[in-house]
């Protein structure tokens, strides 16, 4: 947790200053943004010694329902490749909703209700453009659910019938 202060004084979204530290990500300063310098500090480090593969923030949404990631708007193979672990996630979880994440430059560039600032100092957009990583994300669960659940294959029950289907063989 980032914001551990505002959340214990009842904020969403803002730190004890009043703040929305997702909006400052592009330059935090370690003393009006401790938490968010440090944190990209450490992606800067990881990123530079070639461990780094994945950012994600996690939010919780207050009006958009489900589970679903905001990634960035990038070239065509960027595109291609950045939605690849989200589609894994569909695949993997019942509640994450592919269809309901977006990767449009329109919601980058959208303001913000509540400051009026756009995206663009937001974790993923500024680690994407610290970094160049591909992959890197906002994944937003809704405080009170979703708008469907996906049906996601049991495995374990596929690999026991084909087990069972070749035993059969033997006999």
């Amino acid at each position: 947790m980032l914001n551990p202060d505002g959340v214990y004084r009842g904020h969403w979204r803002a730190d004890t200053q009043g703040l929305n530290l997702n909006r400052h990500y592009l330059n935090p300063t370690a003393t009006d943004h401790p938490s968010i310098y440090a944190a990209k500090q450490i992606m800067l480090e990881l990123n530079k010694t070639g461990r780094l593969f994945l950012y994600c923030d996690l939010h919780a949404h207050a009006t958009k329902k489900g589970c679903f990631v905001f990634g960035n708007s990038l070239d065509y193979r960027g595109q291609l490749l950045s939605r690849i672990f989200p589609k894994l996630l569909s695949l993997n979880c019942d509640y994450f909703e592919y269809e309901t994440s977006c990767f449009s430059e329109r919601n980058l560039l959208s303001k913000e209700v509540g400051d009026g600032k756009d995206k663009d100092g937001a974790g993923r957009v500024a680690i994407y453009k610290a970094t160049g990583l591909i992959n890197c994300y906002t994944l937003e669960c809704n405080y009170h659910s979703g708008t469907y659940r996906n049906i996601v294959p049991d495995i374990t029950r596929l690999s026991q019938n084909k087990k069972s289907d070749e035993e059969s063989k033997l006999f």
